[in-house]
């Protein structure tokens, strides 16, 4: 990851996701049922789907949904601003100087 990259995610950080979780917390808000905290490791959630495979959009929609449906509307709004973010950071494979330095080339 080079610097215009890093400074994107920091950017990203500092605007979006810190003023959202400040919300989540002054509502009170809590990522983690910290009664079963726990128990995940032991038992499956109820709730878990079916493994998918799904497109951006797709993925977009239901991480919308399932931020919604758990009462976080505040992160659920930073979802599409997300994926433009993920969609600009997305590894391209046109030079070799973008490869990790510890990947090893075969040509």
């Amino acid at each position: 990851m080079n610097s215009t990259d890093r400074r994107r995610l920091s950017k990203f950080w500092r605007k979006r996701f810190g003023p959202a979780a400040a919300r989540l917390s002054a509502r009170g808000a809590s990522l983690l049922d910290e009664q079963a905290s726990g128990s995940s490791w032991s038992e499956p959630a109820a709730d878990v789907p079916e493994l998918t495979e799904l497109s951006p959009g797709d993925l977009e929609a239901q991480l919308i949904a399932r931020l919604e449906a758990q009462d976080l509307a505040e992160l659920a709004e930073l979802i599409p601003d997300l994926m433009r973010l993920a969609a600009q950071l997305r590894p391209s494979l046109e030079s070799e100087d973008e490869l990790d330095p510890y990947v090893y080339v075969m040509h």
